[in-house]
């Protein structure tokens, strides 16, 4: 059960970045901005 909720922090630290470079889930629009 602890590997689950890691596995879910891990996720919400750094969310995988799609093509396009919009992170919704972290709000990191900053990401899309700086590339």
């Amino acid at each position: 059960a602890d590997d689950e909720i890691d596995d879910d922090e891990d996720d919400f630290h750094t969310p995988p970045i799609p093509d396009d470079g919009i992170v919704t889930r972290s709000g990191k629009t900053f990401l899309y901005h700086a590339q």
